[in-house]
């Protein structure tokens, strides 16, 4: 298809040249000169057009469509590159960022190239090849070659399964975003990209640093036409720009409630110094304050101040509301943030012992916006977690029950090596009886998740990707994974994800107290945002393996937007 155009522009720029001069003498040949210039642009453009409409998706970064790109329909898009061009207008830091090319500015470049350490002739495969099938028959895929501590015999008969399919792109790519579900809409706010190429790292297309930018996907207005997915503007985030913020959605209110989260100075990308990368943070923060994003009748939003948090749980702690009470939603965990990183035991003045463990209840009649800690009356504390105090964790609602999984202790991550360990204790609290119990603890060396908006249908919460430590803690008590007998997390080796996060996905079930491996994800990705809405899942964004998924290539701070089809097993 290409072949052909370049074939009619090739006969008909001569003649252009020469009636130029031949019809217009008087006309200089200067002005012919820019005439000529504008074809052969023209002729790049329609090129590069076709090349991307013959390669589909597959080259989102890896071409740079111009905006100057000449449109068919009245709504401004192609009309077979709706979802490529929306999202491409809408990244103003795709094109102007630092230039790299793994952003597309090097059109002899692909972004496969930048993935020094993996194989590039296996992920030109993945990337463009069949993906009908994570693993294929008898596990014989190419990603199936690829998988560690996973089979496909683990999860074949699993009471839930999951078919992942590319939705579509975020605005940029980031890291700990938060978000939720919202009156029909997916909703994404703040996060963290780190740049072009900062430290020989593919992070993500934009510029490095923390964002306070806010998007919304409608899903019922793009579900009968799945090529028109495009993020829209909402009004910017009124607090600092952040990252690890978590929010919650109620939606008998049409609102989501968002709190918390950490910034720091980033160093800046062209330092390109990995010992300082694994040094201190400069200039750190750990944010108490909240705002509630509001949808009204006629599809406009609004952000108001809520009051503070009560303490400094400032960092990956978990907003919870449950399915039958839109009155009042409950924070749980999280840690206080400093230089010296996360605290979890303690906040960073030694007080507050057991802060990872700390259960608050929020009632939304008290709220007044101009509330500021401590002395909001909105907040009532309920009874501390029994077990291990933890952040980035999972924590969820259903028939008036909290059901509180995973997460990880305290620790760093600068110097040789982090010190965090994998939180493996379980515990469910009774609203009603205000009483802790404990669960079955997770059965591998797998955290850092976050829950989804629900739990589905009342009985299944969906644990996706993250990451496992060297070592776990079992309701307080150091274990390694030998004394466990645990194998490590599911992920994705280096011939096909650079970096290795876990693309594994857990699924607890509620009414039996058991756990069960499902469909892993097709990429390695750190505690991406995870929205449930109808019988699908939503996995958008994440620290990601880096690599391609699903035929699209993505960096480390994915900007992908993945969406899993849920199936029950009729017997369930």
């Amino acid at each position: 298809m290409s072949q052909m155009v370049l074939s009619i522009r090739r006969i008909s720029l001569p003649s252009k040249g020469q009636m130029c001069f031949k019809l217009i003498p008087s006309i200089s040949r200067v002005f012919c000169l820019v005439l000529f210039l504008c074809i052969v642009y023209q002729v790049i453009l329609t090129v590069e057009y076709v090349v991307v409409r013959h390669n589909g998706y597959s080259s989102m970064l890896m071409l740079n469509v111009k905006s100057t790109l000449k449109l068919d329909d009245k709504r401004g898009n192609p009309s077979d590159l709706k979802a490529y061009v929306c999202s491409q207008t809408q990244k103003k830091t795709y094109s102007n960022g630092n230039g790299h090319k793994f952003c597309g500015s090097d059109l002899n470049a692909a972004l496969l190239g930048r993935f020094e350490n993996v194989g590039v002739s296996l992920q030109e495969d993945t990337c463009t090849g069949p993906t009908a099938s994570f693993f294929g028959k008898g596990a014989s895929s190419t990603y199936g070659k690829h998988q560690v501590n996973l089979n496909v015999n683990d999860f074949l008969d699993a009471p839930v399964r999951l078919k992942y399919s590319y939705l579509t792109v975020l605005p940029q790519g980031l890291q700990d975003n938060g978000g939720g579900y919202l009156d029909g809409n997916l909703i994404s706010v703040g996060g963290f990209c780190g740049g072009n190429d900062a430290f020989g790292y593919p992070y993500c297309c934009g510029k490095r640093g923390f964002l306070d930018n806010a998007w919304y996907l409608p899903l019922k207005e793009n579900s009968k036409n799945s090529a028109n997915q495009c993020w829209k503007d909402l009004p910017q985030f009124p607090g600092k720009a952040r990252q690890g913020l978590n929010c919650v959605s109620n939606e008998g209110k049409k609102e989501l409630y968002c709190w918390a989260g950490i910034s720091y100075t980033p160093l800046k990308a062209n330092e390109n110094n990995i010992s300082k990368l694994h040094s201190k943070k400069a200039d750190p923060y750990g944010y108490v304050d909240g705002f509630k994003l509001s949808s009204s009748s006629k599809g406009k939003f609004e952000w108001n101040k809520l009051p503070d948090l009560p303490s400094s749980q400032s960092a990956f702690n978990q907003l919870i509301m449950c399915d039958d009470d839109d009155s009042s939603l409950y924070l749980f965990g999280g840690a206080d943030y400093d230089s010296n990183q996360f605290h979890t035991s303690k906040d960073r003045n030694g007080a507050n012992k057991g802060l990872g463990s700390y259960l608050w209840k929020f009632s939304i009649s008290k709220a007044k916006r101009d509330d500021v800690r401590p002395s909001s009356k909105a907040w009532t504390r309920l009874p501390n977690l029994p077990g291990t105090p933890r952040f980035i964790v999972s924590a969820s609602c259903t028939a008036g029950n909290l059901y509180v999984i995973g997460g990880a202790t305290e620790g760093t991550s600068y110097g040789d090596d982090n010190t965090f360990k994998t939180v493996l204790d379980n515990w469910k609290f009774s609203i009603k009886a205000n009483k802790w119990s404990r669960l079955a603890d997770t059965p591998a060396m797998f955290g850092n998740f976050r829950a989804p908006n629900k739990v589905y249908k009342g009985r299944y919460i969906f644990l996706v990707g993250g990451y496992g430590y060297k070592t776990g803690v079992v309701n307080n008590v150091i274990k390694t994974r030998e004394e466990l007998g645990y194998e490590g997390m599911p992920y994705l080796d280096a011939s096909v994800n650079f970096m290795q996060y876990s693309n594994g996905v857990m699924v607890y079930d509620v009414l039996n107290d058991k756990f069960f491996w499902t469909d892993p994800l097709p990429i390695n990705n750190n505690y991406p945002l995870v929205v449930i809405a109808d019988d699908n899942i939503y996995i958008i964004g994440g620290e990601t393996g880096g690599g391609c998924v699903l035929g699209k290539p993505t960096g480390r701070h994915s900007d992908l937007v993945l969406k899993a089809g849920i199936t029950l097993k009729s017997s369930t």
